[in-house]
């Protein structure tokens, strides 16, 4: 659920800050695990179990995204599933 603007203005400065930190810490999180998620439906065929005819035709629809940005989405996974050390760089998992 969206927080309402007006709701967001009224808080104070330390809530705003602890909101943004939440908020980022989220997007980071959502982000990694998407990208691990889309690669690894890649990898299975998964996405072939699914209906679909590529991993990026899922992507797009299924996350409402531009085939560009499912792309970089896929490239990112492909490489934190090649490079498992990259998890502890990510420093959200």
């Amino acid at each position: 659920m969206m927080l309402e603007t007006s709701k967001i203005l009224a808080m104070t400065a330390a809530e705003k800050a602890e909101l943004f930190a939440n908020g980022a810490r989220q997007m980071t999180e959502g982000r990694y695990a998407a990208a691990v998620a889309l690669a690894s439906l890649e990898r299975t065929n998964g996405y072939l179990k699914l209906g679909f005819e590529t991993v990026e035709d899922l992507g797009s629809k299924k996350g409402k995204l531009d085939r560009r940005d499912v792309t970089d989405i896929l490239w990112v996974g492909r490489k934190l599933l090649d490079v498992p050390q990259l998890e502890k760089a990510a420093d959200c998992c």
